[in-house]
């Protein structure tokens, strides 16, 4: 029971700590394949099983880098880009931006996310 408290309060720290952030300024929906370095985001997290709800918690930072990876999708036979984007998160910490997959599923993460523009 510990453990599921600890990871719902550090859910609910992510969120205020953003909510925090984003006090008086605009924010705008963006894909990921529009994302530049150096811009403020934040990203939250829907998984597709509630067992890994406290686990992606959301996250924000300034962007750091930007690597797209081609990669052959097994099921499909079609190539397709994976963004490996690094983020340095409010406590100056660099991050990858997504979390690692949570599927069992062929090639799917086990989540959907949005990704926000602060605009500062």
């Amino acid at each position: 029971m510990d453990l599921i408290l600890n990871e719902n309060e550090n859910y609910n720290k992510c969120i205020d700590e953003i909510e925090n952030i984003k006090k008086n300024k605009s924010c705008t929906s963006i894909d990921i394949n529009k994302i530049k370095i150096g811009e403020l985001i934040y990203i939250i997290f829907m998984p597709y099983s509630q067992k890994y709800i406290y686990d992606l918690y959301p996250k924000c930072g300034y962007v750091q880098s930007i690597e797209i990876i081609n990669s052959i999708n097994p099921f499909t036979n079609k190539t397709e880009e994976n963004y490996n984007i690094i983020i340095k998160n409010m406590s100056n910490i660099d991050e990858n931006l997504l979390h690692d997959g949570v599927s069992y599923f062929g090639q799917s993460l086990g989540y959907d996310y949005m990704i926000y523009l602060i605009n500062e």
